[in-house]
């Protein structure tokens, strides 16, 4: 199952390099950085405690839970007219729903306006400013999917608890018998494209200090530098490459990024 929001910085592409690491037997499953989810809806989990700290991106699976019905038609008819419309129209269509967004119109539902802002911005890039108000231009998409706007994701969803805190209450809830999935903030690459919520040196101590004192088995996919790589010293299993499009133009070359997969458990 793909996730529902395309996330900067997702996983969804990277899985196939540590899928051999998830657990197969498990009791309850964490994700505490939850972000677009990718892991998430590929495993599936019966039993799963989904947090993130951004108040909007909770808000939109809440509402997409709470409202799905509506969401759905909302979003299928938009996708509908979109897919009509000059480039033109598509852009006023993208930056009247912005400014619903912005102004609280409840005219569309939240869910139906984050998706819509999600896939259609430059890049696909949900940036606010200090206010919180979405200020990301429109991205000139060709077409507005729906395809991840289904029953199957909603019923998963449905089943799942879902928080907006602090990741250490994931870290207090997970038992023994439970797994926990965690892709932080790096504190650098993508430190500009949602909140002002980011990992500073102090943050990424603390949290491979909490991370040491898991009581469950936990994957941890970070950014690999200097720092990282000291404060897991002992518990990184292997390194992967990844280039992230987002970053491309086509006069600059984005950059290749190393992965470190990162575990408690032996594999």
């Amino acid at each position: 199952m793909q996730p529902i929001l395309t996330y900067v910085g997702g996983k969804y592409k990277e899985i196939n390099y540590f899928q051999k690491y998830f657990l197969q037997n498990f009791e309850q499953y964490y994700e505490p950085f939850w972000g677009g989810g990718a892991v998430y809806f590929y495993l599936q989990p019966v039993k799963a405690f989904l947090n993130d700290k951004n108040n909007q991106l909770i808000h939109f699976y809440t509402d997409f839970i709470k409202e799905y019905d509506r969401s759905k038609n909302e979003i299928d008819e938009l996708s509908k007219k979109y897919k009509s419309m000059s480039q033109m129209e598509q852009k006023k269509l993208y930056y009247d729903v912005r400014n619903k967004f912005n102004c609280n119109d409840e005219t569309l539902t939240f869910a139906t306006k984050y998706y819509i802002l999600n896939k259609l911005s430059w890049q696909c890039r949900f940036r606010t400013n200090s206010k919180g108000n979405m200020n990301s231009p429109f991205g000139y998409r060709k077409t507005l999917t729906t395809k991840s706007i289904d029953q199957e994701h909603y019923n998963l969803l449905k089943t799942a608890t879902i928080t907006n805190s602090d990741y250490i209450d994931s870290f207090n809830k997970a038992k023994t018998v439970d797994f926990m999935f965690l892709d932080p903030p790096y504190g650098t690459i993508f430190n500009d494209y949602t909140t002002k919520d980011y990992f500073t040196e102090d943050n990424q101590r603390k949290l491979a200090e909490d991370f040491k004192n898991l009581s469950c088995k936990a994957l941890m996919i970070i950014s690999k530098d200097k720092l990282i790589t000291e404060l897991y010293h002992g518990y990184i299993k292997e390194e992967y490459q990844k280039r992230y499009s987002f970053m491309q133009s086509s006069r600059v070359s984005s950059p290749q990024n190393t992965h470190l997969i990162i575990t408690n458990y032996s594999h």
